[in-house]
């Protein structure tokens, strides 16, 4: 008996180490590979499940192929892998998929292809995409005038989400009425959040938003931002005061 035992167990751990040897790689450990910057090994294993359909996967080669990170820099590889990702509906591909177009040939009517990805990303919840709409609605995207009403509707999703910029632009909206109603209170809330970001002109701005306001006003408007950095900067706007 004893010999057949020790038969069955060798099969077993023969059999477990085989089955660790030939263990498909993970997104998490191509993603680890390409942190510690061992760029050639998170490509092959990052390849292997791009092939596969994985959109994070996908995504990942897109950026080191745009930034030529273990691979020779092809931006219109980057593109392509950008582009399936996308099709995946990985809303981070979406956001780098425009700016590379972007940046490449510029947004130059109402049916550009990098314009519907900021959009398909926006409404899919990126917080770059959605600030990057609101900068395109203030300036009027391409044969439309500028649009405040909705800049401020997506620099308000992207500010709830804990973008500085964002929140810098939708507070300065809010202050001036440009939002739908003016409360320089709220407004200035998030200019008073946004100041985390440390920049000197955002400092410089604040300050200048800040004189328009009184002193019981500005007192409100930072005790609710403290509240709403505690909220994670959910429900704001609707905090008592």
């Amino acid at each position: 008996m004893i010999p057949i035992l020790r038969v069955v167990l060798v099969v077993l751990l023969t059999g477990s180490l085989w089955a660790c040897a030939t263990k498909p790689p993970t997104v998490a450990e191509g993603l680890e590979l390409y942190d510690a910057g061992d760029y050639a090994k998170a490509f092959g294993m990052l390849n292997q499940l791009a092939q596969g359909g994985n959109a994070q996967a996908q995504q990942a080669l897109g950026v080191m192929y745009e930034n030529g990170q273990g691979v020779k820099k092809d931006e219109k590889l980057a593109l392509t892998f950008y582009r399936q990702a996308a099709a995946n509906n990985n809303e981070s591909a979406q956001y780098l998929l425009a700016t590379l177009l972007e940046k490449n040939s510029g947004l130059t009517n109402n049916q550009n292809e990098a314009l519907k990805w900021y959009r398909l990303a926006a409404s899919n919840g990126h917080p770059g995409a959605q600030y990057r709409m609101g900068q395109l609605e203030m300036t009027g995207i391409t044969g439309m005038a500028p649009d405040p009403l909705k800049a401020s509707y997506w620099f308000g999703l992207a500010a709830a989400q804990g973008d500085p910029q964002a929140q810098l632009q939708y507070g300065l909206l809010v202050m001036r009425g440009r939002a739908g109603t003016s409360d320089r209170v709220l407004g200035y809330m998030w200019v008073e959040i946004a100041q985390g970001l440390g920049d000197n002109e955002t400092i410089q701005t604040a300050l200048q938003a800040a004189k328009s306001l009184s002193a019981s006003e500005l007192a409100t408007a930072k005790k609710m931002a403290s509240q709403c950095i505690k909220q994670n900067y959910q429900s704001c706007s609707r905090m008592a005061r």
